[in-house]
């Protein structure tokens, strides 16, 4: 006999929290009608989902809605200085890694996706230094993401063992 799987449940309950807290019937916190808190009640439920059935996959899904939502709901408090699209590619980065640390896998991915948020997020001083050392950087800035294309289409394209 299958067992029946709890996710149902936790989204329908994290749906009409949200919707509770869209009414205005209480005031909890400020920004409770935001689309983040409804990430994070979503990834709430998928994080429990993935916990109690030992469902790896629901656990990531979870995990990393959940860092986002918090992302963006402490975002004015203490990540004033970081951009957003940085801010989402460290979160996959970090996100990924834990996972790679339970099931030995995407360790390098992982590592590349928090390099490039560090690239981001350092952008300003690596040129700065490049431009010291009489180095164009007005390309750099242009074409790294048609660079990064490139790559990827590459590995996609290379055959796999």
């Amino acid at each position: 006999m299958k067992k029946s799987s709890i996710l149902l449940p936790c989204l329908l309950l994290a749906i009409s929290i949200y919707a509770f807290l869209r009414s205005e019937q209480a005031s909890l916190f400020t920004g409770q009608k935001e689309w983040f808190v409804l990430v994070a009640l979503i990834g709430l439920a998928f994080l429990y989902q993935g916990k109690k059935e030992a469902d790896s996959t629901h656990f990531f899904a979870g995990s990393l809605m959940t860092a986002i939502a918090v992302y963006f709901i402490l975002k004015k408090q203490l990540f004033i200085h970081i951009d957003d699209f940085t801010a989402i590619v460290l979160i996959f980065g970090v996100t990924l890694l834990f996972k790679s640390f339970r099931e030995k896998q995407y360790q390098l991915e992982s590592l590349l996706l928090i390099a490039i948020a560090l690239y981001l997020y350092f952008y300003r001083q690596i040129t700065g230094w490049l431009q010291t050392m009489k180095l164009e950087t007005v390309y750099i800035g242009t074409y790294w993401p048609f660079a990064l294309a490139a790559v990827s289409l590459f590995l996609l394209l290379i055959k796999r063992k």
